[in-house]
C-alpha cells in the first residue's frame, strides 16, 4: 500500500515582496514564485488566490462541476453548510487543457459531515475519492488536474 506524506497545515498568505517570503517560509514552503503562488517543501504549488475565477458556492446538495464550462477554477463549501455527508463530481464538460487544467475546492465547513471529491472523467471510480473528514479542525484545500480523461487529485492541504 502506497504511503503518503503527511498533511501540512498551511498559512493564508497574501503575496507581497518580503512579506510574502517569510510567511511562506513560516508556513513550510519555500518560495513565492514572481506571480504570488506558493511552493511547498512537498514541491507542490498553491495557486495565489487572487488569481483564481470562483465557480459559484457549493451547497448542501451531491453536485456535479464542469470547470471547463463554467470557466471555473475555484469552488468553495462555505462554513456551516452541510447537513449530511455530500459528494462533489468533477465533470469533463467544456474546453479543458490535459496536464494544466486545475481545479481547487475549499472546503470551510467545520461540521461532523464528510465531504467526497469525485472523479467524473473517463476512468471514474478507478481515480480514488478524496474524501474530507467529518468535523475536521481546519479548512480544507483540494487541488485537482484533468490528465486527459480523469481529474486527479494531488495536494490536500489544511488552510486558515
Amino acid at each position: 500500500m502506497a504511503t503518503h506524506p503527511p498533511r501540512q497545515k498551511v498559512a493564508a498568505v497574501t503575496p507581497s515582496g518580503a512579506d510574502a517570503a517569510n510567511a511562506a517560509a513560516a508556513a513550510g514552503a519555500t518560495g513565492v514564485t514572481g506571480t504570488g503562488n506558493i511552493v511547498l517543501a512537498t514541491g507542490a504549488t498553491l495557486v495565489d488566490p487572487r488569481l483564481l475565477i470562483a465557480g459559484a458556492n457549493l451547497t448542501d446538495a451531491d453536485a456535479t462541476k464542469n470547470p471547463g464550462s463554467d470557466a471555473a477554477s475555484a469552488y468553495t463549501m462555505p462554513a456551516a453548510t452541510l447537513t449530511a455527508a455530500r459528494v462533489i463530481t468533477l465533470g469533463v464538460t467544456g474546453t479543458l487543457t490535459a496536464g494544466a487544467s486545475t481545479v481547487w475546492i475549499q472546503r470551510r465547513d467545520l461540521t461532523a459531515n464528510t465531504l467526497t471529491i469525485r472523479n467524473g472523467g473517463t476512468n471514474g471510480t478507478g481515480i480514488a475519492d478524496v474524501v474530507l473528514p467529518a468535523s475536521p479542525a481546519h479548512a480544507m484545500l483540494v487541488g485537482c488536474t484533468y490528465d486527459g480523461v480523469d481529474w486527479i487529485p494531488h495536494t490536500v492541504v489544511y488552510v486558515q
